[in-house]
């Protein structure tokens, strides 16, 4: 794959005319009538929310796996070809979103039926006419039903401004993360494994992830999707033997695909700004015009409004992203606030130490721990390393820091990343069925809030649902994103970019490098050992800067 090399985005002016956008009629883009995807909420108010239920009813009981108008087709679409912890995980999604909605019209007989989506920022708890009665088509068994502990701001950071896995700072990972992970993990059962199609709430989720890539679109601020010239969109998507769609169509809703969300803006979030800190990749202007409560920004995305392409960087536009300037209080409405706490990091526990060696072509170990074991208890554990891998990982930071400080197009990405690695990572038989995960935080404080924490320190999320999608690929194509040292033997391995994190470091902290495991647990969650991790280390790779 191809991916844009620019980690650093200049933010342009242009003309203010593009707030003449602001005006078109929602229901049309230049003479197309475009479908509107509801909040559940307004969406159950409607004539289509019988045609939900009857198509759902339809298709759980259609047995034919091969025909698309079955509940099974698109499980098994979901198991052969979803790339999760991989690039274009949201472009998948994206696609597969808008086939499965062709077929609700097909199988309901209703050519006005929309997916709805659940806005969890706005309200947490799974709506009641998915869990009332067990004889609704909308049942399954769950774990739990709320999951307010998954929620984060971090992906709207005004920081976060590439978008493709692959580059530093970028959404597609960062949502990944969280919240999309958590919230398979907390509501478990089967939303916590790769069948999780098998749960209708499933279409609502990934509906809201689509729903908050156009809202991080829309927000401006520099963000940045790659141009519609870029190699990033070459190939096709892949949903079943007769069903394909050619990438770029992903790049656009409107003007490829005919739908947009009732609401395209981020969640609020209520506590204030924390100090700044290096904004990697991140060049930003911003300018309140007068007469208005709106603050301009500007973003370049693959597509001009009128559905036309620009070559180069592709078309600018201003987008109005609320009523102050971007900063890491984020504004937005209508929605709920996003949750904020102070968290504590866990004590540091001892663990037998691991030696420095090679672990795989481009792959160096610099030290680690073995013999992790989670349960109910948060901990943390330092990471053992001499003088010479400090140094060496000082060096790849200077040199980190030296690329995203150089004018753009003038500078060499290190060819040498630092990472996380979770090896042989095992699930019990008690943590197979969710209801919690635990976020790994790379030098956390003593303690801060915790959207803080999931912007500045967080590697990334450890339950079930990553660990079992990470065998599934394992087994499937011996994926070392997400990749596993052992699939058949049902031990997984998890891998986190660290660079990035560690760009602010002292040398005192690089050298006494810290992972907290804190765990998350829904209102239902397992008691006692639910993963085991052979081995915690750093290591060196060759990956891209991410």
């Amino acid at each position: 794959m191809e991916i844009s090399s620019h980690t650093r985005r200049k933010f342009v002016k242009t003309s203010a005319c593009a707030l003449a956008l602001s005006a078109i009629p929602c229901q049309t883009l230049f003479g197309q009538t475009l479908s509107r995807r509801l909040d559940w909420d307004s969406f159950k108010t409607t004539p289509q929310y019988a045609s939900f239920v009857t198509a759902i009813a339809r298709m759980r009981t259609n047995t034919n796996a091969s025909d698309p108008r079955s509940w099974t087709y698109w499980i098994n679409a979901h198991l052969n070809y979803c790339p999760h912890g991989l690039p274009y995980f949201l472009v998948w999604h994206r696609g597969y979103l808008y086939y499965f909605e062709q077929y609700l019209r097909t199988v309901s007989g209703d050519a006005t039926l929309t997916l709805p989506y659940w806005d969890y920022y706005k309200s947490a708890t799974i709506p009641a006419e998915f869990t009332s009665s067990t004889s609704s088509p909308l049942y399954v068994p769950r774990l739990n039903t709320n999951v307010i502990q998954a929620l984060t701001s971090a992906p709207f950071s005004n920081t976060i401004l590439n978008f493709q896995r692959g580059t530093i700072n970028s959404f597609e990972p960062s949502v990944e993360r969280k919240p999309h992970d958590p919230v398979h993990d907390i509501i478990g059962a089967v939303m916590g494994t790769m069948q999780s199609p098998q749960d209708p709430i499933f279409w609502l989720h990934h509906a809201n992830i689509d729903r908050l890539w156009n809202a991080w679109i829309n927000a401006g601020g520099g963000r940045l999707m790659p141009a519609s010239t870029s190699s990033y969109w070459s190939g096709t998507l892949t949903y079943g033997p007769q069903m394909t769609m050619n990438r770029i169509r992903t790049i656009n809703t409107r003007s490829r695909l005919g739908y947009y969300y009732q609401n395209e803006s981020f969640p609020v979030t209520t506590a204030a700004a924390p100090a700044s800190r290096t904004a990697v990749g991140r060049t930003e202007l911003a300018a309140t015009i007068p007469g208005t409560a709106a603050v301009l920004a500007a973003t370049r995305i693959g597509d001009a409004p009128d559905g036309s392409e620009t070559s180069g960087m592709g078309w600018r536009m201003i987008a109005a992203i609320g009523t102050a300037l971007m900063t890491d209080t984020l504004q937005a409405a209508p929605g709920g606030p996003v949750p904020r706490q102070r968290v504590a990091r866990p004590p540091v526990r001892e663990f037998p130490s691991s030696a420095q060696r090679p672990t795989d072509s481009g792959r160096l170990s610099l030290g680690g721990v073995r013999n992790v074991h989670l349960d109910e208890v948060s901990v943390s554990t330092r990471i053992p390393l001499d003088a010479a891998a400090v140094n060496r990982i000082s060096e790849i930071v200077t040199a980190t820091k030296n690329f995203v400080a150089a004018p753009e197009g003038t500078a060499t990405p290190p060819s040498t990343t630092i990472q996380i690695v979770l090896d042989d990572v095992r699930l019990t038989d008690a943590g197979k069925n969710g209801g919690y995960y635990y976020n790994a935080y790379l030098n956390m404080p003593s303690s801060a809030d915790s959207n803080v924490l999931d912007e500045r320190n967080l590697l990334g999320g450890v339950g079930g649902f990553a660990i079992q999608t990470a065998l599934h690929h394992a087994k499937q194509h011996g994926d070392h994103a997400r990749g596993s040292s052992g699939p058949q033997s049902g031990s997984a391995q998890l891998v986190f970019p660290a660079t990035r994190l560690l760009l602010d470091a002292s040398q005192e902290e690089l050298a006494a490098m810290t992972i907290s495991f804190v765990r998350v647990s829904g209102d239902v969650t397992p008691a006692g050992p639910v993963i085991t991790i052979g081995e915690v280390r750093v290591e060196l790779s060759s990956d891209a800067l991410e």
